[in-house]
């Protein structure tokens, strides 16, 4: 998949200039997903910290170990601009699309990757289990 900023959210965009200047100025020669962690924890009005809260993470913590991870990481004098390392191209290369739909659910639209199977299922009510993707049975995705 090539990476086009141009269809990225203004926040990812800040996101990964931020994560840039940052690689820049550590003289790091690649930019890795911590950077773009990093930067994301740093910016103000997102959805990121509520996200990470939700999945019971304590987003300082998150912020301050990608940080120390960054601090770690290698450094090159008198290179270029920073590459994206192997692991965010294939962070990227695997992202989901979303798609809001008419009853607005957010979607998952497409995939980089092959799904085996996807479904969803009430905790509260094990019979409500619906399959809604099989690669054996395409008569079932709905």
């Amino acid at each position: 998949m090539a990476v086009d900023p141009k269809k990225w959210t203004l926040k990812t965009q800040e996101a990964f200039a931020a994560a840039i200047d940052q690689a820049k100025e550590l003289s790091n020669p690649e930019l890795t997903p911590d950077h773009v962690l990093g930067a994301m924890m740093r910016q103000d009005g997102t959805v990121v910290p509520a996200v990470l809260a939700k999945l019971g993470q304590a987003p300082l913590m998150v912020r301050n170990r990608a940080d120390e991870a960054v601090q770690k990481l290698p450094k090159a004098y008198g290179g270029s601009e920073p590459r994206m390392s192997k692991e965010l191209t294939n962070v990227i290369a695997n992202a989901d699309t979303y798609r809001k739909d008419p009853d607005g659910a957010w979607r998952i639209s497409s995939t980089q990757y092959e799904r085996i199977y996807e479904a969803t299922t009430s905790l509260k009510d094990t019979p409500s289990f619906t399959l809604i993707a099989n690669r054996w049975d395409p008569s079932l995705t709905g």
